[in-house]
């Protein structure tokens, strides 16, 4: 298969800076003018390829595509903060303090690499750093103080965000895919919340007392680990989170399922809480049990490495399965024991190990508190879609179920190839439609938690972010834009380092260079980016 592996870095000069309307990756690729047309089809309004899907009483115009194409990572010019430019100096002559201390190597060599706090420690300086510090900082408040910023937001533009932020009943959100910008109102925004958490059947309320009770278990389970020396000090001091945060929990509307009413993925934002450290902890323990076999995909890229010319048949069928809610249907006892057999399997575990990650992914799936809007919830089943530990674990589970059920069933002589991307599945099917349809009767019966959705195509693959096609003896592979693709990057005039503007286009072009087979198709996206 004829994919392209060559870079086009080359192509870009790194000395002269290029006009902004060539890295104006995000937004209106030009100015708004009097020929504008806003086209709408029900909630979704276009302007130049830019989508706002808008589910609020708000009355869009040109000024709010002008506005939102500049997208989220937009960062306005603004006057250096004197007060936070001293303090990145001095992280920095602090860096190079401990550099010239410890002549170059680490202050100590951690048992457990990537698994602990932040050092503090903090000597004094080298009297030439010093004194290079005392002459840095006076250049810096003699500059910021003569330094103007030039802005990047018209007046328009700011008064509308200002009015914008005002409006308490409106919540601007990002989609779950895509790009663009959604507009919702409040209301409906917390009506979907809460039909979500009170589902019973993945959630229950809580109280606080109920989370003060499992920070306190937490804690004296931590000390007895400690005691019975399973972890080390330097363990202990990691895990163990004296003030944590209890996590919060939001929806990101996902307009790509259903842009008329958009149901909401909802998201934890677990940085902080008692659980934190755990997740984090299983995570780099687990991670070599995540990419087992050769099913298991990385990426795009992955992908199509994997797809050679031998594959290719005429009665070829293209099928893709999905798993719906993959980390919300887990149960944990089912979760937790396979688990277990997968870590046996591996043989790799020490005891200690092999004990504590399963200590602590019990306790992280069974004390998976949140709070929103003055309630607290429990997530009862699955694992929380935030958590640092939800893809490797969901993985892994996935894996063994595969393991049981998939790899030595009595349908594999039916593909050439059988791939997975976490709960996405794609399967080259070489037998009839209706082997098929017994085969996913099979995968229904296999489980009692796993729903799938699935797509036939005798034609093509959409798969990722990647479409394949049929070709007469072979495939070829271009990019994948979704429906509500809304061309999201970087705006040129954002506040962002000129080197991160360059790298966007280098790494979209050779993205492109990777991914598409076809000369003229690869000339039309390299110009669309």
């Amino acid at each position: 298969m004829p994919f392209r592996s060559g870079s086009p870095a080359s192509s870009i000069q790194s000395d002269p800076q290029p006009e902004p309307d060539l890295l104006q990756s995000e937004g209106l690729q030009q100015e708004i003018d009097d020929n504008f047309t806003i086209t709408q089809e029900g909630n979704t309004l276009e302007l130049y390829n830019y989508k706002i899907f808008n589910y609020s009483n708000i009355d869009v115009h040109p000024e709010h595509f002008q506005l939102f194409s500049k997208g989220f990572k937009f960062v306005p010019n603004r006057k250096a903060s004197i007060p936070r430019s001293i303090i990145d100096l001095k992280l920095f002559l602090r860096k190079q303090n401990l550099h010239l201390l410890f002549n170059g190597q680490e202050m100590t060599t951690p048992s457990t690499p990537g698994l602990q706090r932040k050092s503090v420690f903090n000597p004094p300086l080298h009297p030439q750093l010093r004194n290079f510090g005392n002459l840095l900082e006076r250049e810096l408040r003699n500059t910021i103080t003569k330094h103007f910023a030039i802005p990047n937001l018209s007046q328009a533009e700011k008064k509308l965000l200002n009015e914008l932020k005002q409006n308490e009943n409106l919540r601007v959100m990002h989609p779950d895919k895509g790009g663009g910008t959604v507009l919702m109102d409040n209301i409906c925004y917390e009506s979907k919340m809460r039909d979500s958490l009170h589902d019973t059947s993945k959630y229950s309320k809580a109280s606080i007392n109920e989370v003060n009770i499992a920070k306190s278990e937490i804690h004296l389970m931590l000390q007895d680990l400690l005691l019975d020396g399973s972890i080390s000090k330097e363990q202990y001091n990691f895990l163990f989170n004296q003030h944590p945060r209890v996590p919060t929990v939001f929806g990101i509307p996902k307009v790509h399922k259903n842009p008329m009413d958009p149901p909401l993925r909802l998201i934890v934002s677990a940085e902080g809480s008692i659980t934190t450290p755990l997740a984090k902890f299983v995570d780099d323990k687990l991670k070599v049990l995540s990419y087992t076999g050769d099913i298991v995909l990385k990426d795009s890229w992955d992908f199509l490495r994997c797809v050679k010319t031998h594959l290719y048949s005429p009665d070829l069928i293209f099928i893709t399965l999905d798993i719906v809610d993959l980390f919300g249907s887990i149960p944990h006892e089912t979760g937790l024991l396979w688990l277990e057999q997968a870590m046996i399997d591996n043989g790799t575990f020490s005891h200690v190990d092999f004990t504590n990650c399963l200590l602590f992914m019990e306790i992280i799936l069974k004390n998976n508190y949140m709070y929103f809007q003055g309630e607290f919830f429990r997530q009862n089943k699955g694992v929380a879609m935030g958590a640092k530990c939800a893809p490797t674990y969901a993985n892994i589970v996935l894996n063994w179920w595969e393991k049981l059920f998939i790899l030595d069933c009595p349908f594999t002589q039916c593909w050439s190839m059988y791939k997975r991307f976490l709960d996405d599945i794609c399967i080259f099917w070489i037998d009839t439609k209706e082997r098929f349809y017994e085969f996913l009767d099979y995968l229904k019966g296999t489980t009692n938690f796993l729903d799938f959705t699935f797509e036939v195509n005798t034609e093509q693959l959409v798969y990722l972010d990647i479409t394949l096609k049929k070709l007469d003896k072979g495939f070829s592979s271009s990019i994948h834009r979704k429906k509500t693709f809304s061309n999201s990057y970087l705006h040129y005039k954002s506040a962002h380092p000129y080197f991160q503007k360059k790298n966007l286009v280098k790494g979209q072009l050779v993205r492109v260079s990777r991914m598409t087979s076809d000369d003229q198709e690869f000339k039309g996206m390299q110009q669309r980016v």
